[in-house]
C-alpha cells in the first residue's frame, strides 16, 4: 500500500472514531436532561407527579354535590357550593394544579382558598334550563400532562310549591284539633298559612280569644304565617259601623250573617269592615295582614280593589266555578284547578293574563280538605304536577278548617303522604312545603 492510501485510511478511521465519541456524548447529554416519569424539575423544586396526582384524586373523590335536586329562582335551593378539600397537597405544588367545574358546556375555574385549604366556589343555577345535567370537576397538572375528572348528575327544576291554608271562622276550636294541626305540621315539616278571623274578639270571651290568638302567634314563631279571613257576621259588620245586609245568602247553617257573601258589600262599606279587622289585628298584637281569603270564596272586583288599596299583597279566594250552598248562589270565580298565581284585572277577576292591579291572586286550586275526598285532593296535585323535572313554577294551595278538623285530618295526612314523595327536603323532587307569603314570584 503506497503512502497516500495509508494516509487516507487512517484519516477515515479517525473520523469514524470521532463520530462515535460525539454520538456517545450527545446521548449522555440527552439522558442528563430527560425528566423522570415521576419527577419534573421546576427551578430547585421537583414535582413528584405520582404522589401529587394521588392526592388530587383524593380531593376529587371527597367531593359530592350537596343534593340531587336544585330549584330555579328559589333562594333556598338555587345555589350549589362546590368545595374540594386539600388532602395534604404541599403548598409548592398548588400553583401547578388547576381545578375547574363544567356544566352545560360552560367551564369555569375554581379558585383556591388558603384560609380554608380548599378549592371552593358557588354555582347559581338560575340561568340553566330545567333538565338533568352532568356536573364535571376537572383537575389538571400540566407538568405531569394529566387531567383528572369527577362527574355527578343533578336535576335542575322549577319549584312546585304546596301550601296548606287554614280558614278560621271566628268560632272556638277544640284543643284536640289544635293539637292535631300542630302535630301534622311538625311531622311533615309543613308550615300553615292561617287566615285568622278577628270575629273571635266579639264572639268569644276574653280568655278564649286570647288563648287562640296566642296559639296562632306561637305557630308563627315556628314558621307559620298569618293572614285575614272574614265572614260577614252581623255583629262584626255593625262593629265596623256598617248596616248588615241580609237579603242575599248562600243558605248556611249559621243565621247570624255567617252565610252572607263578602261581595254584597260595596267599596265604601267593605273598606270600613276590613279596616275594623286590621285594627283588631293591631290591638291584639297580630301582624298587619297582607294575605286575605273571603268567607266561602265570595270576593268580587270591588272587594279585591279594597284589599289592594289597603296594602294587601295577595288574595286566595279564587277557585273553580261553583253554585254554592243551599241557595245555590253563584260564586264570582271561574278558574281552573290548574290556574297559577296571577296579578288581578280590576274589571274581571277571572282574566289571568291582563293585569292592571298590583294585588296577586293565589287560587285555592288544590281544593277544600273538608269537602273533597283524598282522591280529589291528590288528583288536583297531579293535574298541576305530573312528576319529574318541572318546566315551570307551580303553586298548589289547599284549604282546611280547624273547627271540624276530625273530618279534614285523615285526608290531609293522605295528601301529605303522597306529595312528600316528591319533596325537596328529602331530595326526592321539586316539591316545597311552604306558606303563601314565602313564595318568590316576580
Amino acid at each position: 500500500m503506497n503512502k497516500t492510501k495509508r494516509i487516507l485510511l487512517l484519516s477515515s478511521i479517525l473520523l469514524i472514531a470521532l463520530g462515535i465519541v460525539l454520538k456517545v456524548s450527545q446521548v449522555r447529554e440527552q439522558n442528563n436532561n430527560q425528566v423522570d416519569i415521576n419527577n419534573e424539575v421546576r427551578g430547585s423544586e421537583t414535582l413528584q407527579c405520582e404522589g401529587a396526582l394521588e392526592k388530587v384524586q383524593s380531593s376529587l373523590d371527597s367531593f359530592s354535590v350537596d343534593r340531587e335536586w336544585y330549584l330555579i329562582e328559589d333562594s333556598n335551593y338555587n345555589t350549589m357550593d362546590i368545595v374540594l378539600e386539600n388532602t395534604d397537597i404541599q403548598s409548592e405544588l398548588l400553583d401547578e394544579i388547576t381545578v375547574s367545574y363544567e356544566i352545560d358546556g360552560t367551564e369555569k375555574d375554581i379558585p383556591y382558598d388558603e384560609d380554608s385549604s380548599s378549592w371552593s366556589t358557588s354555582l347559581n343555577i338560575d340561568d340553566l334550563e330545567p333538565s338533568r345535567y352532568d356536573l364535571t370537576i376537572n383537575a389538571q397538572m400540566e407538568a405531569c400532562d394529566v387531567e383528572l375528572k369527577s362527574v355527578d348528575s343533578i336535576n335542575i327544576s322549577y319549584p312546585v310549591y304546596v301550601t296548606w291554608t287554614m280558614d278560621w271562622e271566628g268560632f272556638d276550636v277544640e284543643q284536640k284539633y289544635l293539637d292535631s294541626i300542630k302535630k301534622i305540621s311538625n311531622d311533615y315539616r309543613m308550615p300553615v298559612t292561617h287566615f285568622f278571623n278577628p270575629y273571635i274578639y266579639l264572639n268569644l270571651n276574653d280568655e278564649r280569644s286570647k288563648y287562640l290568638t296566642d296559639w296562632v302567634l306561637s305557630r308563627q314563631n315556628v314558621g307559620d304565617s298569618i293572614g285575614l279571613h272574614l265572614h260577614m257576621n252581623n255583629k262584626m259588620v255593625e262593629a265596623a259601623g256598617v248596616t248588615p245586609k241580609t237579603d242575599i245568602s248562600w243558605g248556611g247553617w249559621a243565621k247570624d250573617g255567617q252565610d252572607i257573601p263578602n261581595s254584597v258589600y260595596g267599596y265604601d262599606d267593605y273598606s270600613k269592615i276590613v279596616k275594623w279587622a286590621q285594627a283588631q289585628f293591631k290591638e291584639n298584637s297580630l301582624p298587619k295582614p297582607t294575605m286575605f281569603r273571603a268567607g266561602a270564596w265570595f270576593a268580587d272586583e270591588e272587594n279585591l280593589l279594597v284589599l289592594e288599596d289597603l296594602d294587601f299583597k295577595l288574595d286566595s279566594s279564587g277557585r273553580t266555578y261553583k253554585l254554592y250552598g243551599e241557595n245555590e248562589l253563584e260564586l264570582p270565580w271561574d278558574l281552573k284547578n290548574t290556574t297559577q298565581p296571577y296579578r288581578l284585572n280590576r274589571y274581571n277577576q277571572n282574566i289571568v293574563n291582563n293585569p292592571n292591579m298590583e294585588l296577586w291572586e293565589y287560587p285555592n286550586n288544590g281544593g277544600d280538605t273538608w269537602a273533597y275526598s283524598s282522591e280529589q285532593l291528590i288528583k288536583n296535585f297531579d293535574d298541576n304536577y305530573s312528576g319529574g323535572i318541572s318546566n315551570s313554577r307551580k303553586v298548589i294551595t289547599y284549604l282546611s278548617h280547624p273547627h271540624w278538623f276530625n273530618v279534614d285530618e285523615p285526608k290531609v295526612i293522605n295528601l301529605l303522604d303522597y306529595t312528600q314523595k316528591f319533596g325537596i327536603v328529602n331530595d326526592k323532587g321539586p316539591v316545597v312545603f311552604t306558606t303563601l307569603d314565602r313564595i318568590e314570584i316576580n
